[in-house]
């Protein structure tokens, strides 16, 4: 409050009056633009008796209406369009390089927010990989790992076994995480089974890879000839070895007189 004094004619009593004033309170804009000699936000409000400074007041209330910049997103090995970094600008991922996928986790698009962070959460590019190639009852060539671009060929099968002609011979990891084309695979050797007409077969004659037939013998009136193979192996080549034997008709010398 402000006091001031009334006095009163000479000769007369002097009478002292006390007038309240209403004080006005700077705002933030006028206390900073207070002239040097004028009393500072703090003074005026401690002649009021109030402890909390106005000057501070002033800071909090301005740094409240501030909004900070987000920092701009990035995405390795990938592609991100965002609109700006300031408050309410948006972010979206928009895909990876050639050999990374996207993840699934993550939000697709992202918001500054006014404490200067994008709101969700970051999506990332992996690396492409594909299964691992393998041959059972064989071997692969080349780049078989699953890695992108690698390319891997179905080279040979162990003994006993062959290539299936169905299938693809070379094939690469590609984008979609799958090795192209479509496998080969070893498939087992077999002859076909040995037979003995009018005679019998002994041993592995059934057709199965390295089995060894022999001819046993023939049925009576019949002899084995002699041209061919006694014993014969199936081999790789999904045959029997050697040549076959037969079994031909008994004849006798004629008789003459």
């Amino acid at each position: 409050a402000s006091f001031i004094e009334a006095r009163g004619l000479a000769g007369r009593t002097r009478e002292t009056h006390t007038l309240f004033h209403p004080v006005r309170r700077p705002t933030c804009s006028q206390a900073r633009s207070l002239p040097s000699d004028s009393p500072s936000p703090t003074t005026m409000r401690r002649r009021e008796g109030n402890a909390v400074s106005l000057a501070l007041l002033c800071v909090l209330a301005l740094a409240s209406t501030v909004s900070a910049d987000c920092a701009a997103l990035v995405l390795s090995n990938g592609t991100v369009n965002c609109s700006g970094v300031t408050t309410n600008a948006t972010c979206v991922y928009i895909g990876c390089n050639n050999g990374f996928v996207l993840s699934a986790a993550g939000d697709s698009i992202r918001t500054c927010q006014s404490n200067g962070s994008f709101n969700g959460t970051a999506k990332t590019c992996s690396a492409v990989t594909c299964p691992a190639l393998t041959l059972a009852n064989g071997v692969v060539s080349g780049a078989c790992g699953g890695n992108y671009n690698d390319v891997c060929t179905y080279a040979s099968c162990n003994p006993g076994y062959y290539l299936s002609s169905n299938g693809t011979q070379t094939r690469t990891c590609n984008q979609s995480g799958v090795y192209d084309g479509t496998p080969l695979v070893c498939l087992p050797v077999t002859c076909s089974a040995i037979t003995l007409g009018n005679g019998t077969v002994s041993g592995g004659c059934a057709g199965v890879y390295g089995s060894v037939c022999t001819y046993a013998a023939c049925n009576a009136g019949f002899t084995l000839s002699a041209a061919g193979t006694a014993s014969r192996t199936c081999v790789q080549a999904g045959v029997y070895n050697g040549t076959a034997k037969t079994c031909i008709p008994v004849t006798c010398t004629a008789l003459t007189l």
